[in-house]
């Protein structure tokens, strides 16, 4: 009985071969079969993007419905707003050191050395004493430091090209950028001249938290002419957003 069975099944395959090869001679029969083919194709291809369709809507609604990560708070630097600062510019052997204050957009800082506060709005530089503040030229005749912003850094650090970074054991990242100083005058000052010297910024950041920045303007020196052959200014940031407002009538 299974003998017979086995000489059945062949029997079916040649059979079924010779059918579809006479469905296949036929013009007709050949579309039909190719037609079918076609129709199973597009299934599969239809059947597959709405399989990527849903699997996307599902994990689109998985990271809607995660709650956000909790990170710790960072600040970027162009948007420092309140915040205290100790700003030491060093002309050769000359050092000078500024104890300051931001908050509200404006600026209090004092030289230690002889107790004189300045106070800066709107651009306009002021001495305070007595509590009352007068119109004073910038005391460094050589910079403008009260467009030292942190903006205006960012300014200049955004148009520099990055020297090297090192990494320290403590955390600190400390990178060093070169900016030729036609591109400072230009940025600082609007104007335009030409020169090969440059200005170098080194910057030392805690995770996102700017620490430092030192401007090297050895270079601004020796094109101007001022007689010096080491000009840097420095700025060490602190107390980020726990000033209290300090305003002055």
């Amino acid at each position: 009985m299974e003998e017979k069975n086995k000489e059945k099944q062949p029997n079916k395959i040649v059979s079924g071969w010779r059918k579809f090869k006479e469905i296949w001679s036929n013009p007709r029969g050949r579309a039909l079969i190719l037609l079918g083919i076609y129709g199973i194709f597009i299934v599969f291809v239809v059947s597959g993007v709405r399989s990527n369709v849903k699997n996307r809507d599902r994990y689109q609604e998985q990271q809607t419905n995660q709650e956000p990560e909790v990170s710790e708070p960072t600040k970027k630097y162009s948007d420092l707003d309140n915040y205290e600062y100790d700003l030491v510019i060093t002309r050769d052997t000359n050092v000078l050191t500024y104890q300051g204050k931001h908050a509200d957009e404006v600026d209090l800082f004092i030289d230690p050395s002889t107790n004189q506060a300045y106070y800066l709005e709107q651009s306009v530089l002021y001495q305070v004493v007595n509590g009352v503040k007068q119109p004073v030229a910038t005391p460094i005749q050589e910079i403008d430091i009260t467009k030292l912003t942190p903006t205006m850094i960012q300014t200049l650090l955004d148009e520099s090209t990055l020297d090297y970074t090192k990494q320290y054991a403590s955390g600190i990242e400390e990178k060093q950028y070169i900016l030729s100083l036609p591109a400072f005058m230009n940025l600082f000052y609007g104007s335009t001249i030409s020169s090969n010297e440059i200005v170098t910024i080194t910057t030392s950041m805690n995770g996102d938290i700017m620490e430092k920045v030192t401007i090297d303007l050895s270079g601004y020196s020796r094109y101007s002419e001022f007689g010096f052959t080491t000009f840097t200014i420095e700025f060490t940031y602190k107390n980020i957003d726990k000033v209290e407002s300090f305003y002055i009538d």
